[in-house]
């Protein structure tokens, strides 16, 4: 059986490289898992220019685009890919539903990633009409609502990586919901290292990291003005900001003289060796969670973690037992940290129980087992539909 994977960017434009990102990196795992239990994986996505490659035993299809409408776009690639998917055996998976048409193909789903909208009009849509207004902010949130809704609707067959979607859209739908719908919550691998709690005295200098893109929504901002706080106040901590991003240039220019800040980059399969030499693992997002992979790994590398109470996180952490949950203010982030810092055995107790949490619910091999679940679920509906 063939499963085809669409999604407007896998490889960059010209089919060149393999893009870093969370969906980017969602997809290729499931192709593995395809090939893993004998199915065969091509991923179809938009580019500059027709072409056809192997990616780790991935076949990845090229579709040239025309103009910058994506649906019309995405509507011509899913046409395209009938040229190679028998869309009666084969099963169809969108990789987003952003990326998604409206079918009633029972062999087709498409992943939900989060909220993605949960931050002020005025940085989602910047340049649009009267958004300086509160009747335009209303307009743009409420069309930004519904296409939600729209999107959610174009299959049969859902997954949605968190509750907080699925819980937001019944609270607008004015039915029940139709089609099924499955909850698979984001997954990291997990660490092969021993976690720093085991190779370091519990007085030894404690190690915070940032890890994750630097931009506001991501809480880069939001970080550095804890950190500016903390240095005053503890003479025993060592921060670092890991990755890179738009606010690197401010970061670095805000800490350049300061000797207990650090900053460092890294390959998205060097995360869990960098995270396995950090006691505190700060995951301060604004807006636009999932079951965030950030969180996940950070609970698998051994790391106390604390996160703010954005998206899909909810579902993740329990404030006090395998985590700590603040919202995304300066002074609620400092309070979770001072308390990890003052008090160092309840900081080991609560990395111990993300990884004991990480482990029952956010491996690698649970996402796998609950996605060979809903394929072979799909594998059994019937094979007659209207086909677009």
């Amino acid at each position: 059986m063939k499963i085809g994977i669409l999604y407007h960017r896998f490889l960059d434009e010209n089919g060149n490289e393999r893009l870093i990102g969370g969906i980017q990196t969602y997809i290729f795992n499931l192709a593995l898992l395809c090939i893993e239990n004998n199915w065969t994986p091509i991923i179809f996505q938009l580019s500059n220019k027709s072409f056809r490659k192997e990616i780790s035993g991935i076949t990845v299809v090229g579709f040239k685009q025309t103009g910058t409408n994506l649906h019309k776009n995405v509507t011509q690639m899913y046409r395209e890919a009938s040229n190679e998917l028998d869309f009666n055996k084969d099963i169809i998976i969108f990789g987003a539903d952003h990326c998604s048409i409206k079918t009633n193909n029972p062999r087709s789903v498409s992943i939900q990633h989060g909220i993605s909208w949960d931050m002020p009009i005025k940085k989602l849509r910047p340049n649009a009409l009267f958004v300086d207004t509160k009747i335009g902010a209303y307009f743009w949130k409420e069309r930004l609502r519904r296409t939600a809704i729209k999107r959610f609707d174009n299959c049969p067959n859902r997954v949605c990586v968190d509750y907080n979607f699925i819980n937001w859209y019944k609270s607008m739908i004015s039915d029940q919901v139709t089609g099924n719908v499955w909850i698979v919550p984001n997954f990291s691998n997990k660490s092969q290292l021993k976690p720093r709690f085991d190779t370091v005295e519990s007085d030894d200098t404690v190690k915070i990291v940032f890890a994750r893109r630097f931009t506001e929504y991501r809480g880069s901002t939001l970080m550095s003005d804890a950190v500016s706080i903390l240095l005053y106040e503890y003479s025993n901590v060592e921060f670092t900001f890991a990755g890179e991003g738009p606010d690197e240039s401010y970061l670095k220019e805000k800490f350049a003289n300061n000797s207990s800040v650090n900053f460092i980059k890294y390959m998205p399969d060097q995360v869990l060796d960098i995270l396995s030499q950090f006691d505190i693992s700060v995951v301060p997002s604004l807006a636009s969670e999932g079951t965030s992979l950030s969180v996940a790994e950070a609970m698998s590398a051994g790391c106390a973690t604390v996160a703010t109470s954005v998206g899909g996180i909810t579902n993740m952490i329990l404030d006090g037992y395998n985590g700590c949950m603040v919202s995304p203010d300066v002074d609620e982030l400092c309070e979770s940290i001072r308390y990890l810092l003052d008090n160092p055995s309840n900081r080991i107790k609560i990395a111990k129980r993300g990884q004991e949490v990480f482990n029952s619910a956010f491996s690698l091999e649970r996402w796998k087992l609950s996605w060979v679940k809903i394929i072979k679920n799909i594998d059994l509906k019937p094979s007659v539909f209207d086909n677009y």
